[in-house]
């Protein structure tokens, strides 16, 4: 999946402001009231984008309103699959929102945005692909993932995976202040038939690594055992939104089970 930069998500939300500027002044040189929607806008990922079932999906979202942006939605086929409020409604909103799709095949995701007024912005559709396969005249055919969705084998024949439980400190979109540093501790559960031994490592995976290492050792644990996994951080000093995503690996390289991420907001 590939994750923008932050920088890019400036880009998308200047453009955006700008052609909800000049609806804006169209609409006060009329002489009829006219009314302006929201404008809403995913930043990543690409239209196309594959994903192992049971892999959480996070779309950066970025959305701006003459009035101000309350809420995103992310609806799949018509259900609420993500919901992000504004917590301080403002007239420009980017965020991040994580769920899991556990179906397979092509996936139709829809983002709108709603405003302190409570209109909503006209739909963005996202197609996103679930397991891997061909697209042959419009229909897709599912294979097994090569990793993510089930587990992974190593040389030995032990069979990988991993459970995330809980974020045990910065949770979702805490505010950081601009420069500080900050731990992110996760908690997973080996579900592996092997003992996590020697060797195992948390890596670090797309996003920005916020001067984080590239991997930090995770201790031994045996199978069906929680175990609690720390990295340090340091937030940029430019305001916004930053997603780091990391996952785990086996001694000889093997990436296994979800994508684990932590998303902080910089005032």
């Amino acid at each position: 999946m590939n994750v923008l930069s932050q920088r890019t998500i400036t880009l998308v939300l200047r453009r955006i402001f700008i052609a909800l500027l000049l609806i804006s002044l169209a609409t006060a040189c009329s002489s009829a009231p006219t009314t302006t929607k929201p404008v809403v806008s995913v930043v990543s990922p690409l239209d196309g984008a594959l994903y192992a079932p049971g892999e959480r999906v996070t779309l950066r979202v970025a959305a701006v309103s003459n009035s101000n942006v309350v809420r995103i939605e992310v609806h799949s086929e018509g259900v609420l699959v993500a919901t992000q409020d504004n917590a301080t409604p403002s007239p420009t909103f980017s965020t991040p929102l994580i769920f899991v799709i556990n179906q397979t095949g092509q996936v139709k995701l829809t983002v709108t945005a709603i405003d302190s007024n409570g209109r909503t912005s006209d739909p963005q559709d996202l197609t996103i692909i679930v397991g891997t396969g061909t697209i042959l005249g419009g229909a897709f055919t599912a294979t097994p993932p090569p990793d993510g969705g089930a587990p992974s084998h190593t040389d030995s024949g032990c069979k990988l995976s991993a459970t995330f439980e809980t974020d045990v400190t910065i949770p979702d979109n805490t505010l950081v202040n601009p420069g500080a540093g900050f731990v992110k501790t996760w908690r997973l559960r080996n579900t592996s038939t092997c003992t996590w031994d020697t060797g195992y490592r948390l890596a670090f995976v797309e996003g920005e690594q916020m001067s984080a290492p590239d991997s930090v050792p995770v201790t031994s644990t045996a199978p069906n055992a929680s175990i609690d996994v720390s990295v340090p951080f340091t937030a940029s000093t430019s305001s916004g939104t930053y997603t780091s995503t990391w996952r785990l690996r086996a001694p000889d390289g093997t990436a296994f089970g979800n994508r684990i991420y932590v998303v902080i907001r910089v005032p």
